[in-house]
């Protein structure tokens, strides 16, 4: 079976303030570079997001008018995604499930039948792609899941993002 290379998406990468971190794993299974900061000081963040270049995501107004800064007003994630996607114009097809959802790295092929004991029989036995994260070695299958988080992307940027 010929499968697409897996890339991550270019563009904009992200840094993703802890009061965001559903977004930053949602961007991350889109394909989008992002980093997730924990609960350092704001003087640590801005540090981190002006010496990397990425944009940070937040809904902190303490970063308000700062450069490199999307203040998000929603707490909800999939509206905080669909601002994201529109305001950096993302490509919302094409990246998906490329990247770690733990390490924010861009997972590889292997094979099946080396990992049959940590998958589910079916994948295995129906010869289903198997990616692995090269980092903490987290391995990753297309299953009911992914047809979930698919019909929920596909429905939420339905109307463009």
């Amino acid at each position: 079976m010929l499968e697409r290379r897996r890339l991550s998406a270019p563009g904009p990468a992200f840094y993703c303030d802890n009061n965001v971190h559903r977004l930053g794993r949602s961007l991350r299974m889109l394909g989008y570079d992002t980093l997730l900061f924990g609960d350092g000081e704001d003087d640590e963040l801005r540090r981190l997001r002006n010496e990397s270049g990425r944009i940070l995501l937040t809904r902190d107004s303490d970063f308000e008018n700062e450069s490199n800064t999307l203040i998000l007003a929603s707490d909800i994630y999939l509206e905080q995604l669909k601002i994201v996607v529109t305001t950096f114009k993302l490509d919302v097809e094409t990246y998906r499930y490329s990247i770690c959802l733990e390490c924010n790295t861009v997972i590889h092929s292997t094979d099946p039948s080396a990992h049959a004991k940590d998958v589910p029989d079916w994948v295995v036995a129906e010869g289903h792609p198997l990616w692995q994260c090269p980092e903490c070695r987290k391995l990753y299958w297309a299953g009911s899941h992914l047809e979930r988080m698919n019909e929920r992307f596909n429905e939420l940027f339905r109307s463009g993002p």
